[in-house]
């Protein structure tokens, strides 16, 4: 007998209800429609809701997918999730999502030593995320 390793009460299956709380805050953050995300997956628009209310679980070709719809990676998503940001926090901007992100990503690559990454890609690094963050300001 082969029996369910994800229950309501699994860690996996709070991460990937995150996941869909976190596509669902986002896109609403950044004024998108659930229709032109539903669209861009070729599903229709109430299937897609139920993939935001965490009812159907997202696969990684339709993660890519809607990520690319709302302007961001499939990194970004996950980083968002990983620092359990509160969306419903009213102060939150689309401004500071990629403040938000840089974070995880410094203390992300705080346990790699410096030996292998150098501080030229470092800096390219910053450079890179502060054109996204001056374009996304303009």
């Amino acid at each position: 007998m082969v029996h369910c390793l994800v229950t309501p009460m699994t860690n996996q299956f709070k991460y990937d209800k995150k996941i869909a709380m976190t596509i669902s805050s986002l896109r609403k953050l950044k004024g998108i429609k659930q229709i032109t995300v539903s669209n861009a997956l070729c599903v229709d628009q109430s299937v897609y809701s139920r993939i935001e209310n965490g009812e159907i679980n997202i696969t990684p070709g339709q993660l890519r997918i809607i990520a690319h719809t709302l302007e961001t990676s499939i990194f970004q998503i996950i980083a968002l999730v990983e620092q359990e940001i509160d969306f419903s926090n009213t102060s939150l901007q689309k401004d500071s999502l990629p403040v938000l992100i840089l974070n995880y990503i410094l203390d992300f690559y705080s346990y790699i030593t410096i030996d292998e990454y150098t501080i030229e890609d470092y800096q390219n690094a910053i450079k890179l995320l502060e054109t996204k963050i001056k374009n996304l300001k303009d």
